[in-house]
């Protein structure tokens, strides 16, 4: 990737400017390259074909602790993790990864509301979760990786209040060797990561005797 070796190749420039004075002058004679921040962005899901009547919250989700910044990271092999320091999500995945997941439920209609975080209104289940992972990889050609696990729970008992934890994981080629191609995968992943969520939430809540 012609951006991702330009900015590896810089990141120990950046480290040293940080340590000189700040007197606008630029490091070895040429300007940094502006950091540019990006966000995952896709079309929100057609609607369901019936409602549920009930109430799910969905709960700030955490994240693992490799992935717990706003750095683009990218894996060439197993035990080897890099991030970018020109590139960088435009918030932390796990808020942004969240956002769009409380807006698909929401927008689908398959439930009579969808809430996120502290809310008055009383939610029937809850949705919880931490991204395991979302990285850039180098295997078999560049790709975009998102692994989530959920879990979502009945609100109304006390005795079995877990109706499923599952992994949710997408791979999506990434079709160029830009950051650009890389968030526009990982978007497409997350479509499709969402929509499979919505899909075994719709699944468990409608065999769940209350």
């Amino acid at each position: 990737m012609h951006r991702k070796r330009a900015q590896r190749a810089t990141a120990a420039v950046a480290l040293a400017a940080l340590l000189l004075p700040v007197t606008g002058c630029s490091f070895g004679g040429k300007p940094a390259p502006p950091i540019r921040y990006y966000k995952l962005d896709y079309p929100p899901p057609p609607a369901a074909s019936r409602t549920t009547p009930v109430v799910v919250q969905v709960l700030p989700l955490q994240t693992a602790a490799d992935y717990d910044r706003n750095a683009i990271v990218a894996r060439d092999s197993q035990h080897e993790v890099e991030r970018y320091y020109y590139s960088r999500w435009s918030s932390a995945p796990a808020r942004m990864v969240g956002d769009l997941i409380q807006r698909d439920l929401a927008d689908s209609g398959a439930f009579e509301a969808v809430v996120q975080g502290a809310t008055p209104v009383r939610a029937d289940y809850t949705l919880s979760g931490i991204i395991e992972t979302i990285e850039q990889t180098a295997a078999g050609g560049c790709s975009a990786r998102l692994r989530a696990r959920f879990t979502l729970a009945d609100n109304a008992t006390s005795a079995t209040p877990v109706l499923f934890q599952r992994v949710f994981e997408q791979v999506e080629p990434c079709g160029g060797d830009e950051v650009d191609d890389v968030v526009a995968a990982m978007s497409r992943a997350l479509a499709r990561l969402s929509a499979e969520l919505r899909d075994a939430m719709i699944a468990a809540i409608s065999e769940n005797p209350r």
